[in-house]
């Protein structure tokens, strides 16, 4: 609907919304529009909540809080355009997910020694991999951020490191000395490429930058076989959990 696309894009422009995000957020206003009408002034705080409750009651509780985050941003669009007469996020009820009921997803200090160590080598690909380990593990980035770092985020002089979070938030961390002893060791051995300023390539010719984080998850993944470890949760995220 053309509501859902004006959302889509606005979306995309003042948050910084990534394409995963974009469609997951569309998915959910389209669903909404589809149910109760393109007539949004029409919508009844009654009719916003039995949707979700309903829908609810034929998915589990993690396809449920996506479809609450995107339906929230959603009705927030329309209540900032001036679309509804009230804020109809506010109807939209939280579900109980214990995320904590059963022990952290994370790896213990000896672990992730075993991690680290497995991304010993001299080959650029195996000191993409170290620096990639540290940045998640010491500073707690998300696969996304460390996709999209670039050259100019890094201030050497000062040895700090910017990074563009969720909704375009910029924070500036310190750069730990073994986090910025690996990314230096790697870009003195970085395939040669005029085409990006990414830090960070594939390491199969053509040498591109990750596209998003899911090839940095897929760096985490592999290393975590190298190194024989048995993770709860496999990916990136494991090691921003770690880091918490």
């Amino acid at each position: 609907p053309a509501l859902g696309t004006a959302f889509r894009d606005w979306f995309r422009t003042h948050r910084g919304g990534t394409q995963p995000t974009l469609r997951l957020y569309a998915r959910g206003a389209t669903e909404l529009l589809h149910a109760l009408g393109e007539e949004v002034s029409q919508w009844t705080p009654l009719a916003v909540r039995s949707f979700l409750l309903e829908r609810a009651s034929r998915c589990g509780a993690s396809t449920t809080q996506q479809l609450i985050t995107s339906l929230r941003a959603f009705l927030r669009y329309l209540n900032f355009r001036g679309e509804t007469k009230a804020d109809l996020a506010l109807a939209i009820p939280a579900i109980a997910h214990w995320r904590l009921a059963t022990l952290p997803r994370c790896l213990s200090a000896t672990e992730l020694d075993r991690l680290i160590a497995a991304c010993d080598g001299s080959t650029p690909a195996r000191a993409r991999d170290r620096a990639i380990v540290l940045l998640l593990s010491r500073l707690g980035l998300r696969a996304g951020d460390v996709a999209q770092l670039r050259f100019t985020d890094v201030d050497w002089k000062s040895g700090t490191l910017q990074v563009m979070g969720k909704g375009r938030y910029q924070v500036r961390l310190p750069l730990p000395q073994d986090v910025g002893d690996a990314l230096l060791r790697y870009v003195e051995c970085r395939p040669r490429v005029a085409h990006t300023d990414r830090v960070f390539l594939r390491g199969i010719a053509p040498f591109k930058p990750f596209v998003s984080g899911d090839g940095i998850s897929s760096v985490v993944k592999r290393a975590l076989r190298r190194a024989g470890i048995e993770a709860p949760v496999q990916g990136a995220h494991l090691l921003r959990h770690t880091a918490a």
